[in-house]
């Protein structure tokens, strides 16, 4: 996952070597990296990980523990300033690496100190991500070291995703059975 999120992130942000760094994106939960845990970002911002619960807080409100629950929060007070993706599980995560590419203006601009965005219980990519996650195709993978598994995330990234479905439907005259194939994407 750390791999194909990086290659994501490269592609749409500037590479810089160790010593050039102005900017960190950190993924994942602060138990498993621990540059995503700014100093009492809770405290501090009302936004973080709880390490406790194991659930994401946001506006000093704990998370439901639904997998998709995402976050991103920038911490521009800090230095190097930090942009920071926590999932509740990899769903939550892949989601919120998803909505940074696609908000990236307004999580790299300097403007403020702090700026948070959570991809809440309804959020509709968040679920999207999770319904591909645990569609039948993927769901044997799913958060396991398999290529199986990183090619599903590759594809959610990549926004390369479909499925094929056959729908039965039966008429009312003459009772006659249609299948019709349908593209869900």
């Amino acid at each position: 996952m750390k791999k194909i999120a990086k290659s994501k992130t490269r592609k749409k942000f500037i590479n810089k070597t160790n010593a050039q760094y102005n900017l960190i994106i950190s993924f994942g939960k602060p138990d498993k990296n621990p540059t995503s845990d700014p100093r009492n970002s809770i405290g501090n911002y009302g936004w973080g990980y709880d390490t406790d619960n194991r659930v994401i807080k946001f506006n000093n409100q704990q998370s439901t523990s639904r997998p998709y629950i995402g976050l991103i929060g920038r911490d521009m007070s800090s230095s190097p300033k930090k942009i920071i993706i926590y999932g509740n599980r990899i769903d939550g995560t892949v989601a919120a690496v998803k909505r940074l590419v696609s908000a990236r203006n307004k999580f790299l601009t300097t403007i403020g100190k702090t700026n948070a965005n959570y991809l809440d219980d309804y959020d509709t990519l968040a679920i999207s991500v999770f319904d591909l996650m645990h569609r039948n195709e993927s769901v044997s993978d799913y958060d396991k070291d398999t290529q199986g598994f990183k090619d599903v995330v590759q594809n959610i990234l990549n926004d390369n995703n479909y499925e094929i479905s056959i729908k039965t439907v039966k008429t009312t005259n003459d009772n006659t059975t249609l299948r019709l194939k349908h593209i869900n994407s």
